[in-house]
């Protein structure tokens, strides 16, 4: 039973051989190893492309949780009349600073 096993061991060797050189000497092994730390690095970049994802909503909705509309509902509402006052707001006392920096300059100028 041994010898009949070692036969058939080196006959499927003997037609293995060649198939077995063909994909040695067209550099598979390279191609496949290629392909594989491809994979892997693929896989390592979408991981940390979702964790960037989560660290920018985590400041916003306070969590890295997938569930993003489920938790943005229960943040207060801004509407858009709001948003427009506070960036009015905002652009007056920055037109305010730059018009009174000017006067004070001019005061300065005229009292040298």
């Amino acid at each position: 039973m041994l010898r009949s096993f070692i036969r058939r061991a080196t006959a499927i060797g003997r037609d293995i051989a060649p198939n077995a050189g063909d994909f040695v000497t067209s550099r598979q092994p390279l191609l496949w190893l290629a392909a594989l730390v491809t994979g892997i690095a693929v896989g390592i970049g979408a991981i940390l492309f979702r964790l960037a994802i989560g660290a920018f909503q985590l400041p916003w909705l306070g969590t890295m949780s997938e569930a993003v509309a489920s938790r943005a509902a229960t943040l207060p509402v801004v509407e858009p009349a709001d948003l427009s006052v506070i960036v009015g707001s905002a652009g007056q006392l920055a037109a305010l600073r730059v018009f009174n920096k000017g006067l004070v300059d001019q005061s300065e100028e005229a009292h040298r």
